[in-house]
């Protein structure tokens, strides 16, 4: 229970500390977290997942199309952000195979 209860206290500290690369790989970690929850391989994060959506042309691209305008206006200022993303060795499983 205190390690709960401690764990945004570490958060914070890690952040300062470590500034840039440990959110980075938090975010990354949360983003890798939500494509096993839904089902999707661990090892890809949302984005790619997206990606293979719209190349598949998937009823949810307008989601992809949606986080490739924030990508492009607010980031990295490239186009096809879920596209790049696409991870191209498919060779784990997922939970639904």
């Amino acid at each position: 229970m205190l390690v709960i209860a401690l764990s945004p206290l570490f958060f914070v500290i890690a952040l300062v500390l470590f500034r840039k690369q440990y959110l980075a790989n938090v975010l990354l970690s949360i983003d890798y977290y939500g494509s096993a929850a839904t089902g999707g391989d661990p090892h890809d994060t949302i984005s790619s997942r997206l990606g293979k959506a719209q190349k598949a042309g998937s009823s949810i691209t307008w989601l992809a199309d949606m986080v490739d305008d924030v990508d492009l206006r607010f980031f990295t200022k490239l186009p096809n952000h879920c596209a790049r993303s696409i991870r191209h060795n498919d060779s784990r499983q997922t939970a639904g195979r």
